[in-house]
C-alpha cells in the first residue's frame, strides 16, 4: 500500500483471506479515510473490529461518520490538576487561552506534550546561556543538552516527566479510546478511555 492509493479494497481482500478478527493500521489522512470508508464492505471483513494510532486520533476523522466505534491507542489525555512548573499552568489554564483564540480545542491530542517540551527547552536554553562583557546572547547547545539529559522530576501537564540516558523524556502512559460516533461528539470520543496502560502498573 502506497499513502496515495486510495482504492484499499485490493490489500483489504488480502488481509481478509486470513480472517482478522481486528484491523490496526497505524498510518494517517488520507488513506485512514479509505481504509475505514471501504473495510466493511470487503467480503470476511464486515464484523472486524478496526484500530488505528494517534496518527487518526484527531476530531476531523472522529467526525466521519466511517470511523463511528472504531477504537484509537494514543497518548493519556486526563491530566487532571497537573501543574507545569516552569509556568504555572494547569491544562485547563491551556485550553482556555487557546480555545478563545481558536475557537476550538486543539484536533490532536498531543498538545500536552508540546507545551511540556517547548517549556523544558526554554528553561533548558535560559539554564545555558549567558551574555559576556560585550553584551552579546550566548547559548551553549552542549550546555542545552546536559540539562535536558538529566533532567528529573519535571512537572508537567502530562505529569511528572524523567528524561533518560536516550533523550526519552515522555510519561508513557498510552490508552485507548473508542469513537462514539456523529460530528457532535468527536471532542468527548477523544476522552472516551474503554482502556489504559502504565508501564510497571
Amino acid at each position: 500500500m502506497n499513502k496515495e492509493d486510495t482504492d484499499m479494497v485490493p490489500v483489504l481482500t488480502e488481509i481478509a483471506a486470513g480472517s482478522p478478527e481486528a484491523l490496526f493500521f497505524p498510518i494517517f489522512q488520507p488513506a485512514g479515510d479509505f481504509i475505514a470508508d471501504q473495510a466493511p464492505g470487503v467480503s470476511g471483513l464486515e464484523g472486524t473490529v478496526l484500530l488505528a494510532a494517534d496518527g487518526l486520533l484527531n476530531t476531523n476523522y472522529l467526525a466521519l461518520p466511517q470511523t463511528a466505534g472504531m477504537y484509537f491507542s494514543g497518548p493519556d489525555s486526563r491530566f487532571g490538576d497537573n501543574v507545569n512548573q516552569s509556568t504555572g499552568k494547569t491544562a485547563q489554564d491551556f485550553l482556555a487561552v487557546y480555545e478563545e483564540n481558536w475557537g476550538e480545542a486543539p484536533a490532536a491530542p498531543f498538545w500536552a506534550h508540546g507545551y511540556d517540551a517547548t517549556t523544558m527547552l526554554l528553561d533548558a536554553i535560559a539554564a545555558a546561556s549567558y551574555v559576556d562583557g560585550d553584551g552579546n546572547l550566548n547559548i551553549d547547545r552542549q550546555g542545552i543538552r546536559d540539562y535536558l539529559d538529566g533532567l528529573q522530576g519535571f512537572s508537567g501537564l502530562i505529569g511528572t516527566i524523567n528524561c533518560d540516558d536516550f533523550g526519552d523524556c515522555g510519561a508513557a502512559r498510552i490508552t485507548v479510546v473508542q469513537n462514539i460516533g456523529g460530528e457532535e461528539n468527536a471532542p468527548a470520543s477523544m476522552n472516551n478511555v474503554v482502556f489504559s496502560y502504565v508501564p510497571g502498573q
